[in-house]
């Protein structure tokens, strides 16, 4: 018959298996891939490659992909500590787009680990600085939630089951988010809209195997900025929210403070906050606002609409809207509609219209008060758009 060699490198461990295997690891992932264990002692060692993951509830969960392996086992405890590094994508539900990179993190060794595992496709390092239990996927990705937002985070991803329902929960930090146009090419240059950085977010999705359907909420808060127009400067802190559940959904973004909480009700879509618009370095507008994109053609049209309104337009040194340095028209309790546009030749222009009561600050010897309109048109035409405030 054919021969059977025999052969081991002087420094390969006492037992090596080869093979392809289809598993799972602690009911949290399915691994398929092509897989080496090697036993020294009570430790056996995997190493894998071409490993192929998935976690959640088909159709709905995170696949991992061409992943590298690498898993330590130790026979006398019965228990491992695992990570799989691959390409992350979320696959399930249409209004979602998460690609990007990933690991598989397991450790249920209750011990640090710190192991460094020699595959095809390059050494896997199975590091954990604690004996906590870990069941997590953590990776950076680029995530498009339906028409609504569009951006980046580091996330990290966990699961949990009851009964027909499966939940993924993911945390993410460094988030930015985006409403607007432009995000789809490479360059910042042609972005009009508005962006929220160095920001944090927690996103649910459930799928429901009896029920065949899927539902998710999400919330993600950061620091506002306005893009594509030059001449307002925008500040203050923006929340992006939406729940598709029949039930209201608490976030807390992995801190103990319930004051940090954020709810968002059933069937609440959202992106807005508090924020303060300083125009062409002469007028300033401070307000609740609230933001909507809508696309006419060729046109990309940004709405904003803003209650609690306080606008100031004169001499302002310390842009702030509360001292007693300003000099001109204020405007204070008042509403706000604007439209930011952006054409089909590219071009980024505005126009907004803001009232309520007003008085004449800082002029010594008169006095002023009434209602004033504050009125910006930089289109260069006719505008005629309405705004829900």
């Amino acid at each position: 018959g054919d021969a059977v060699d025999v052969v081991f490198g002087a420094d390969e461990a006492d037992a090596v298996f080869t093979g392809t295997f289809v598993g799972s690891a602690a009911d949290f992932a399915t691994l398929d891939g092509d897989f080496t264990l090697m036993k020294s002692g009570t430790t056996l060692k995997v190493a894998a490659t071409s490993v192929d993951a998935f976690i959640g509830a088909s159709p709905t969960g995170l696949e991992v992909s061409n992943a590298s392996l690498g898993a330590v086992i130790d026979t006398s405890t019965k228990k491992f500590a695992l990570v799989a590094d691959g390409s992350v994508k979320l696959v399930g539900p249409d209004v979602f787009t998460l690609t990007g990179s990933g690991s598989i993190r397991l450790n249920q060794l209750d011990r640090q680990v710190n192991e460094t595992i020699s595959t095809p496709s390059g050494d896997v390092v199975v590091f954990f600085d604690s004996p906590d239990d870990v069941l997590q996927l953590t990776g950076d990705v680029s995530i498009t939630i339906a028409d609504f937002v569009s951006g980046s985070a580091s996330i990290v991803a966990e699961k949990t089951t009851s009964g027909d329902r499966t939940t993924l929960l993911f945390q993410a930090t460094d988030v930015t988010a985006f409403l607007g146009t432009g995000a789809a090419t490479k360059t910042a240059s042609d972005d009009m809209g508005v962006q929220l950085t160095d920001g944090a977010m927690d996103l649910r999705i459930t799928r429901d195997t009896a029920a065949a359907s899927t539902d998710y909420a999400f919330a993600a808060r950061g620091a506002a900025e306005l893009v594509g127009i030059s001449s307002i400067i925008m500040s203050g802190t923006l929340i992006a929210r939406r729940n598709t559940y029949a039930e209201d959904v608490t976030f807390d973004f992995g801190t103990e403070d319930e004051d940090d909480d954020v709810t968002v009700a059933a069937g609440k879509t959202e992106f807005g906050g508090n924020a303060k618009l300083s125009i062409n370095g002469f007028a300033m507008v401070a307000g609740s606002f609230g933001f909507q994109r809508e696309i006419d053609g060729a046109v990309t049209k940004i709405k904003l609409a803003a209650t609690g309104v306080d606008a100031f337009l004169g001499s302002n040194p310390d842009n702030t809207l509360d001292t007693q340095d300003d000099v001109g028209a204020r405007i204070s309790g008042g509403r706000l509609g604007a439209v930011l546009y952006r054409n089909a030749a590219g071009q980024n222009t505005y126009a907004l219209h803001a009232e309520g009561s007003a008085e004449i600050v800082g002029v010594t010897g008169l006095t002023l008060e009434g209602t004033l309109a504050a009125r910006i048109n930089t289109t260069g035409g006719a505008v005629e758009e309405s705004i829900d405030v």
